[in-house]
C-alpha cells in the first residue's frame, strides 16, 4: 500500500465515523499523526501548510516587503505637515479609535505622530490578535491587516478630502497612495489569500487536536490544559465532533493533493530527462546542446510532438551546413536559433538558413526574409513566437530586439522616462517595417503599449 493509498483509508475511516469515541481520538491523534510524522514527504507536505505564516514571518523579502510599506507610508505623510493636520483636526472636531499598536482615542494630530514612529505597526510574528474571524491559531494577521485599513482611511478620507477641498494638486499625494495599495495588495496575498488557500486554521486545529489525545513534543501546553476540550470519556458537543471532523478530512484531502503534484513533479522531472537524454545522443557536442538541455528545464519543449523527428531534421541541416551558426554572436544568440529551429506557433515557421532568417506564415507558404540573425526584424519575428510574450515589460522586449549600437546609446542604458519613449519608439519603428513586407501585411499587429504598467502587447493576427 502506498502512501495515497494509506491516505485514502484513514480518509475512509475519518469519514464513517458517527460519533466521538476513543477509537475515534486514537485514529487521529495517534495512528494518522504518526504516519505524517514517520514520512518526510508527507511531513514536509503538512509543514508547508502548518508553518506557512511562520516561515514567511522570518523570510527576508516578506520583512524588506513590510519595510517597503512602512517607508512608502513616510513617502505619502511627506505631502503634509503639523499645521495641516492641525487645520483637519479642527474641521472633524473628533477623536479616532487607533488601530495601531498605541491603542485608545486619539486625535488627528497624535495618530499622525505615531504613524511615523515604525515601533507603532504590528508585524507579523506580533500575536496579540484576540479577534474572531483570525485565520491562524499561532500567527495572527488581523491586526496588521486593520491598522493598514486604518491608515489608508487616515490617507485617503482625511488628508487627501482636505487637498482637494483646499484645491491643491494632488497628483503625486494619490500617486504614493496608490503605491502604498498596491503594496498592500502584495501583503494581502501572502498573509490572507494564501493562509485560506493553505488551510492553516484546520492544520493547526489538527494539531491542537493530536496533541491533546497524545503529549506532542513542542505542544506539551495542549495536552497539560486537556480541560479545553470535555473528557475524552465524556462525548463533546455534535457541532465541535463535526468541526474536529471536518478539519481532519481537509488535511487529508490536501495532503493527498500534495502527493499527487509530486507524484506529477517527479514523472515530469523523469520526461525532461528522457528528452536530455535524447538530445545527447543526437546532438552532443553541438552548440545546440546546452541550449536544448536549458529548453527541457524551462518547459519550453513540452508542447512538441515527435521530439526524435525534430531533433533529427535539425541535425540534418546541421550536417549539411556546418557553418551556419559560426556567425551567432554568442550562446544566447544560439539558444534562440535553437529554440526558433524546433518551436512551432500554430502554422509559423521561422528558421536560419543562409545567415537570414527564414518565415512561413502558413504550411506551403512563401518563406520571407527578414535579415541576418542579429537584424532587428529577425529578434523581433522570434520575440513575438516565444510562448510567453503576450505581453511584456518594454524594456525586456526591448533587450531582445537590439542591436550592439544601441551599447553605445547613453540615453538608453539609463532608467528614464527620455529612455522609455525611445525604447517603446524602436519597438514601434520595427514593427512598421515588418509591416510593409508584402506578406506580413495584415498578419502583424501594431505593438499596444500599457504606459502604467510599462508592457507591451506583439502578436501575429
Amino acid at each position: 500500500m502506498n502512501i495515497k493509498e494509506k491516505l485514502q483509508q484513514f480518509e475512509k475511516k475519518v469519514s464513517s465515523a458517527e460519533a466521538p469515541s476513543q477509537d475515534f481520538y486514537n485514529l487521529i491523534g495517534i495512528e494518522l499523526y504518526d504516519f505524517i510524522e514517520s514520512n518526510d514527504q508527507l511531513k514536509n507536505a503538512f509543514l508547508k501548510h502548518s508553518d506557512f505564516l511562520i516561515r514567511i514571518s522570518k523570510d527576508p523579502d516578506f520583512i524588506a516587503l513590510q519595510d517597503n510599506i512602512y517607508d512608502t507610508i513616510q513617502e505619502a505623510l511627506g505631502f503634509t505637515n503639523d499645521k495641516e493636520v492641525d487645520e483637519i483636526q479642527k474641521i472633524f472636531n473628533s477623536r479616532m479609535i487607533s488601530r495601531l499598536k498605541k491603542e485608545g482615542d486619539l486625535t488627528l494630530p497624535e495618530v499622525f505622530n505615531f504613524l511615523k514612529d515604525k515601533n507603532s505597526y504590528y508585524r507579523l510574528g506580533d500575536n496579540v490578535s484576540t479577534m474572531q474571524g483570525e485565520l491562524s491559531l499561532f500567527t495572527h494577521v488581523l491586526p496588521i491587516r486593520i491598522q493598514y485599513e486604518f491608515v489608508g482611511a487616515i490617507l485617503e478620507h482625511h488628508i487627501l478630502v482636505n487637498k482637494i477641498n483646499k484645491g491643491e494638486d494632488t497628483a503625486l499625494f494619490q500617486e504614493a497612495i496608490k503605491k502604498f495599495g498596491n503594496l498592500i495588495n502584495q501583503l494581502d496575498e501572502l498573509i490572507y489569500k494564501q493562509p485560506i488557500k493553505l488551510h492553516i486554521k484546520d492544520f493547526e486545529e489538527f494539531i491542537i487536536f493530536c496533541s491533546q489525545i497524545y503529549k506532542r513534543k513542542g505542544y506539551e501546553v495542549f495536552y497539560e490544559f486537556r480541560h479545553w476540550l470535555p473528557p475524552l470519556r465524556t462525548p463533546p458537543a455534535e457541532e465541535e465532533f463535526k468541526r474536529k471532523k471536518k478539519s481532519c478530512l481537509i488535511v487529508i484531502d490536501d495532503l493527498i493533493t500534495e502527493i499527487d503534484n509530486n507524484d506529477e513533479k517527479n514523472f515530469q522531472t523523469n520526461q525532461k530527462s528522457k528528452k536530455i537524454g535524447l538530445v545527447d545522443g543526437l546532438l552532443h557536442g553541438t552548440p545546440q546542446t546546452k541550449a536544448l538541455h536549458r529548453m527541457i528545464v524551462e518547459d519550453k519543449l513540452n508542447s512538441i510532438d515527435n521530439l526524435e523527428k525534430e531533433l533529427e531534421e535539425l541535425k540534418k541541416q546541421r550536417e549539411s551546413d556546418n557553418n551556419k551558426y559560426e556567425n551567432s554572436e554568442s550562446e544566447e544568440q544560439s539558444i534562440k536559433i535553437s529554440k526558433i529551429i524546433i518551436k512551432k506557433y500554430k502554422d509559423i515557421k521561422l528558421e536560419p538558413r543562409d545567415k537570414k532568417g527564414w518565415l512561413q506564415l502558413k504550411k506551403g507558404g512563401k518563406w520571407i526574409d527578414l535579415g541576418g540573425y542579429n537584424t532587428r526584424t529577425y529578434k523581433m519575428v522570434n520575440y513575438i513566437l516565444m510562448p510567453s510574450s503576450k505581453s511584456k515589460m518594454v524594456a525586456d522586449v526591448f533587450e531582445y530586439i537590439k542591436i550592439k549600437k544601441d551599447d553605445k546609446n547613453e540615453d538608453l542604458q539609463k532608467e528614464t522616462p527620455r529612455a522609455y519613449q525611445l525604447k517603446k519608439k524602436i519597438i514601434e519603428e520595427t514593427v512598421d517595417v515588418l509591416q510593409k513586407e508584402e506578406y506580413l501585411k495584415g498578419n502583424i499587429k501594431k505593438p499596444k503599449f500599457d504606459d502604467k504598467t510599462k508592457t507591451v502587447t506583439i502578436t501575429f493576427s
